[in-house]
């Protein structure tokens, strides 16, 4: 597949208010992401957003935050993502790139049951 993460990639957007802390909202792609850029759009630099991938992680401490007003860009080969708020319940957008890999051809990401991805949670 990886001519899939070397080419331009498929468009995937969704924009709206990201839940009150301990109440992820969970995207989940039909495909495997190439990059992921999260924008939170709350003018106020202390309604930060987390975003995670699981929602063990995100729930605890195995997330980053996004203040207000930022956009952040990685590259990460996900197929779900969790948002919310935190200090606040800012409007935020998502952009994925998606690859044409099914998202059934990635494993499960998680901390537990000796995966080896500790830093998801």
């Amino acid at each position: 597949f990886a001519s899939e993460f070397t080419s331009s990639a498929l468009p995937w957007v969704t924009a709206s208010i990201a839940p009150a802390s301990g109440s992820p909202t969970r995207f989940n792609f039909q495909r495997i992401s190439r990059f992921i850029t999260v924008a939170n759009h709350d003018a106020t630099p202390t309604n930060t957003l987390s975003v995670g991938f699981t929602r063990n992680g995100i729930i605890g401490s195995n997330k980053f935050f996004i203040a207000g007003g930022q956009t952040m860009t990685f590259e990460l080969r996900v197929k779900e993502l969790y948002i919310q708020g935190e200090g606040g319940t800012p409007n935020f957008s998502v952009l994925a790139g998606l690859t044409n890999v099914d998202s059934s051809s990635m494993g499960i990401l998680s901390g537990s049951g000796g995966t080896g991805w500790s830093g998801v949670g």
